[in-house]
């Protein structure tokens, strides 16, 4: 295998693409070169800015002792594939070869057309790869946490992490590989390709949103859901995307094109340190650019080759301030769902401290309950014979007293409220206890009910 760490030539890299898509039409890979690609970027860590030991697409993964990791199980027969292809095209680098059938794998199951750059540079020796552990796992014990701190730290956000999962829409899970899946299913036991494994989807050589629409609905035993695709609907930030691209098929393409583009280029090195683009300019500065899965998603800008003409400029700024604003309302909306679900886990919590820390305490008079709070820890208080353990509630008071209201608007305004005694003493002929003075608990308890009361919506 080689190791010189050049860029790539451009009229090779242009070859080796013709030579992969041929490859596909005998072979099937599409999922597993989509993988190979996806593993040598993943490995990311933009906390390091020293390369390689960054890690990223830099070709690492064609060395064993990388392709051993748990994560990187059957890479090995997506290596054996591609490696003619190599040695044929010595101009081209293992980095940018693994990245070129990636894209080139999701384009010919009809994936959007994805805006590539190469000139990435090989690292040269397996002290060079990364550490095993970068990678996502399928069944971590928290899915949404586990997700997050992976891809979080390549430098990507939530929209991206659902819209890369869509990209399960391709493939099967293989028991003897992952640990994941059944043997084989009604949609795997006849192939096309090596037979046997668990699809996401029915179709599972096609690139569409089947996968968000399968997943959502989970109808099928014969398609697998793992815990990282079923959390996609659970989690609430998670479950803004999903359900978008559920529904939305144009849009998911569009928000997969870009996130595609960006996860093959994370800690890659470049040379030119601008890079290379097959189909448009050579040394052009890259753009993400829109995507289109030929369905008009451009808006009516799209196709157009007079780009530098005044009416094209506005057209395609004010496409790019329609998505600016598209994914602020999501994000947004992604927000209210976490906010109303911390209301509603504070509501919980106080509704638990009500049914566990008041308790019922006993009365001498039927139908006047007295709730009791329980005492502060670390603070002593001066009993007498007279005195009660705890601080009370009391949603009557003595009628004794009320005979010696000579106003009646006063007594009414004295039944209105709750009491709190922190030495309250205990009335032998009502068996009610009252107030004498104040207390911090009196705060305590108005504050609680004050909260508990308006989260009753």
């Amino acid at each position: 295998m080689s190791t010189v760490a050049v860029a790539s030539d451009p009229s090779q890299l242009k070859s080796a693409r013709e030579d992969i898509k041929e490859l596909l039409k005998t072979k099937f890979a599409h999922p597993i070169l989509v993988r190979l690609g996806w593993h040598d970027a993943g490995t990311y860590n933009k906390n390091i800015e020293e390369w390689p030991k960054r890690g990223g697409a830099n070709g690492s993964l064609r060395f064993e002792v990388e392709l051993k990791h748990g994560a990187n199980a059957g890479l090995v027969n997506a290596l054996n594939l591609l490696q003619p292809i190599k040695d044929k095209y010595s101009g081209v680098t293992y980095a940018d070869l693994f990245q070129l059938a990636s894209a080139t794998a999701i384009e010919e199951v009809g994936g959007p057309k994805i805006s590539m750059k190469y000139g990435r540079v090989d690292v040269s020796a397996p002290e060079e790869c990364p550490e095993e552990g970068r990678l996502p796992s399928a069944g971590p014990p928290k899915p949404a946490e586990h997700l997050r701190e992976i891809f979080y730290r390549m430098g990507l956000n939530d929209q991206e992490i659902v819209a890369l999962s869509g990209a399960h829409t391709l493939g099967r899970s293989r028991p003897d590989r992952s640990g994941w899946g059944k043997p084989e299913t009604k949609y795997t036991k006849s192939g096309p390709g090596a037979p046997g494994g668990q699809s996401w989807t029915i179709e599972w050589l096609k690139f569409n949103n089947s996968y968000f629409k399968d997943i959502k609905e989970r109808k099928d035993e014969d398609l697998l859901v793992l815990p990282t695709d079923a959390v996609l609907f659970e989690d609430p930030s998670f479950k803004v995307y999903a359900e978008k691209y559920a529904e939305d098929q144009e849009a998911f393409f569009k928000d997969y094109a870009e996130a595609h583009a960006k996860l093959s280029n994370l800690g890659a090195k470049f040379d030119p340190p601008q890079g290379i683009v097959l189909d448009g300019v050579t040394g052009e500065k890259f753009v993400a650019a829109s995507y289109s899965s030929g369905k008009g998603s451009d808006m009516g800008c799209g196709g157009s080759k007079v780009d530098d003409l005044p009416l094209v400029t506005r057209c395609r700024d004010r496409k790019e301030l329609i998505k600016a604003a598209s994914d602020h309302r999501y994000a947004l909306a992604a927000a209210h769902v976490l906010y109303f679900h911390s209301l509603r886990d504070v509501g919980e919590a106080i509704r638990r401290f009500v049914d566990e820390e008041l308790v019922i305490a006993s009365s001498s008079s039927p139908g006047s309950p007295v709730l009791t709070l329980p005492s502060r820890e670390g603070k002593s208080r001066p009993k007498s014979k007279n005195s009660s353990s705890s601080t009370s509630i009391s949603h009557s008071v003595d009628d004794s007293s009320h005979n010696k209201r000579k106003n009646k608007e006063e007594e009414d305004i004295e039944d209105s409220h709750l009491h709190l005694s922190s030495g309250s003493e205990l009335n032998s002929d009502s068996g009610h206890i009252h107030i004498h003075d104040t207390s911090e608990e009196e705060e305590e308890v108005a504050a609680t009910r004050s909260a508990f009361n308006f989260l009753q919506f």
